[in-house]
């Protein structure tokens, strides 16, 4: 009874701070609707679509990917500098127009659908009429992409490049022949990387796939990029990072897992393309505000998850009785209750000294709940960021990743080549070292922190490498048992023989309990 005395009375103050806290986020939540809606009448976007080539196959849907994009755009509040089937004259052009129109803008956008080439290693976009019969040939009929992101430097706060201009390009062939190259080392198969330089707010550069690789045109009226970038670039309050992450995803399932987008980018701040005025007032008279504010819900669910507390999921329940995370809130409330009473149970019947040092076992196991896996399912999009990159490290948080997940991420980062010293389940600057070098390569921003869908892409790319590993470590344990059963059977006289090196410390471990070097 003094146990629900005390959960009540600190359910109420806490109730009382989540109505405190309401209040601020929703002032701070509707002043920064009302300044981005105001940014947005200083926004410029080019857009070209080329698709009827005179010296390289036509393609099906650049044109229709451009069109689309460039309506989707014009909703958004752009200023849209609009260019189809462009020769090098049109390009130079459209470049000048462009040029013009987003000097000074706040954010300047870029998508270009159609024949790109790379040559010793840059890119370039290529006009409609494009002939490529001699070596020099490229220097005067294609457009540099370095030459773009200069002028977006130089022009724009923020700008964003998108290159749906992967696609399979015949004139690489006729190029490298040209110049008398067996293979397309001079005139690359797809584009190359790009570095985003570091100026002012920063610049985010996407391609269609990988660099090296080459993208779909698409079977039906927009290429798998367009489509995906067509679907998700309007979300409302959702930065660009988790617009490309939703992107890559959709790229990635609709091609059988055979074309992945690739992302750079050097932003300081979030960039938002749709910001939404988000009406959360708050009805601190009343313990039940409307149950329609799914931000302020999942602002306090993700507290109680936080905390990890029985009192913080009742404080919400109490809040909304029949919100959008209410039965998972409950059903952590009973798997608390149930975790604590078996504790208890367990503590009674062990030793006092052994059961004091047993370590707590996590209540929420990983993968009961999943917090942004839930808001996408549900279509909730997350609390409208004030100004400040997303933070990584409390989505990887959320994912309650045990040690012994730890440590095969570590495992299958090295089998991949992303040395990090060791695996025991500690990431330290090494490992977070690994992961940025991993997301990297993957097309993935590189922030060090890992989200549920990174870890099934990972697992994976390495799943091959990783159980010929376990095998490997199976086979050294049993040599090695083999080994003890040989020399405990000999006789007592006998020189013992050594140990089998396979027993002996690996640089890589498995969750059979194999040890790790420590990371630093």
């Amino acid at each position: 009874m003094a146990r629900d005395i005390f959960a009540s009375d600190k359910q109420e103050a806490r109730l009382q701070i989540f109505r405190n806290v309401f209040a601020v986020v929703s002032a701070c939540v509707l002043i920064f609707g009302l300044s981005a809606k105001a940014a947005q009448a200083n926004r410029t976007a080019l857009v070209i679509g080329n698709a009827s080539y005179q010296h390289a196959g036509a393609l099906k849907n650049p044109v229709n990917d451009a069109r689309a994009m460039a309506a989707k755009l014009s909703a958004l509040g752009f200023n849209v500098v609009e260019g189809y089937d462009l020769d090098y004259v049109g390009t130079l052009r459209s470049m000048r127009d462009f040029a013009r129109a987003s000097y000074g803008a706040d954010v300047a956008l870029v998508y270009y659908a159609g024949h790109g080439i790379a040559v010793d290693g840059q890119n370039y976009l290529v006009p409609t009429d494009a002939r490529l019969d001699s070596p020099s040939d490229w220097k005067f009929q294609l457009y540099a992409v370095a030459d773009l992101i200069e002028m977006l430097n130089q022009n724009a706060d923020v700008a964003l490049l998108f290159l749906d201009a992967c696609r399979d390009n015949p004139l690489s062939n006729i190029l490298a022949q040209s110049r008398g190259l067996a293979t397309r080392s001079a005139a690359d198969r797809g584009l190359s990387p790009i570095q985003a330089p570091t100026r002012g707010a920063g610049i985010a550069v996407a391609f269609a796939t990988s660099p090296g690789q080459v993208a779909s045109d698409g079977e039906g009226a927009h290429s798998p990029f367009a489509a995906a970038l067509l679907t998700h670039i309007d979300l409302p309050n959702t930065d660009i990072m988790e617009v490309m992450s939703r992107v890559t995803g959709d790229v990635y399932k609709s091609t059988n897992e055979v074309q992945r987008p690739w992302f750079n980018a050097s932003l300081t701040g979030t960039v938002v393309l749709n910001p939404r005025e988000v009406d959360v007032t708050p009805q601190i008279a009343s313990p039940k505000p409307a149950e329609n504010d799914a931000s302020i819900q999942q602002l306090m669910f993700q507290a109680a998850m936080q905390s990890n507390d029985i009192a913080d999921f009742q404080a919400y329940l109490a809040v909304y009785p029949e919100g959008l995370f209410a039965p998972l809130a409950r059903n952590a409330i009973a798997r608390l209750d149930q975790n604590h009473t078996a504790k208890v149970e367990e503590q009674s019947s062990e030793d006092p000294q052994t059961s004091a040092q047993k370590p707590a076992e996590d209540v929420l196991e990983r993968g009961s709940v999943d917090v942004a896996k839930l808001a996408i399912e549900t279509d909730i999009q997350a609390p409208v960021s004030l100004g400040v990159e997303p933070n990584h490290e409390e989505t990887e948080s959320a994912l309650n990743l045990r040690r012994s997940d730890r440590r095969e991420i570590q495992i299958r980062l090295t089998l991949l080549g992303h040395k990090l010293g060791g695996a025991d389940g500690l990431w330290g600057k090494k490992t977070r070292s690994a992961i940025s070098a991993w997301q990297e390569t993957s097309g993935h921003a590189p922030t060090g922190y890992v989200t549920r869908d990174q870890i099934a892409i990972l697992e994976q790319d390495s799943e091959t490498l990783y159980q010929s590993h376990l095998k490997k470590i199976a086979a050294r344990n049993a040599a090695a048992q083999a080994a003890a059963a040989r020399q405990a059977a000999e006789p007592a006289d006998a020189p013992a023989a050594p140990l089998a090196q396979s027993n002996r410390s690996n640089n890589l471990g498995s969750s059979s309990g194999v040890s790790f070097g420590v990371l630093k």
